[in-house]
């Protein structure tokens, strides 16, 4: 019986320990649930590992603009709002090109 309880604390504490690892992860965008695995098995190579990562770039906004009447999100590329239905003139995807940062490269 005592070996059947120190197994349950064990396995406790290895999901606890997945569990941080996979929250600390996924605050870095990675994915929670393999991370959480990861951390569960191998919690202290997966500690170091993910403490010494970057975080992942913000996904590419690049290819996207905000609709000048109702701010919603479309492609560039968009003739027309899918959203109010107005007409994206080409001074407008000019003008979205030039208010985006330049993006920064490592």
């Amino acid at each position: 019986m005592d070996r059947v309880i120190e197994l349950l604390i064990s396995l406790a504490v290895s999901f606890v320990f997945g569990y941080f690892i996979g929250k600390m992860a996924e605050k870095k965008r990675y994915d929670f649930t393999t991370w959480f695995l990861f951390g569960t098995f191998l919690a202290l190579p997966a500690y170091l590992i993910i403490v010494m990562r970057e975080p992942l770039p913000p996904p590419s906004q690049q290819g996207t603009m905000a609709c000048p009447k109702c701010g919603q999100e479309i492609t560039r590329a968009s003739k027309l709002c899918r959203f109010c239905k107005t007409r994206i003139k080409e001074s407008d995807r000019v003008a979205s090109l030039e208010l985006d940062p330049p993006e920064m490269s490592s």
